[in-house]
């Protein structure tokens, strides 16, 4: 995810798909704002549209150490 266009204080709740995201993929999203003071914003409905060329893991895959 960009984190320019999606902002330092942005978090995401969920990211739909098999795949788990890495830098330089490119994502799809919703924002919305987080209550109660509504001054951070979450992204909702995170789909990859386009994966870089390195290997992704699989949500199911054990972390790699």
């Amino acid at each position: 995810m960009d984190r320019e266009k999606f902002g330092q204080d942005s978090t995401a709740s969920f990211i739909e798909g098999e795949y788990v995201p890495l830098p330089g993929d490119e994502v799809s999203y919703r924002l919305c704002f987080i209550p109660p003071k509504y001054e951070k914003t979450q992204a909702i409905h995170v789909n990859i549209t386009n994966l870089t060329p390195e290997v992704h893991t699989k949500w199911e895959e054990p972390p790699y150490h």
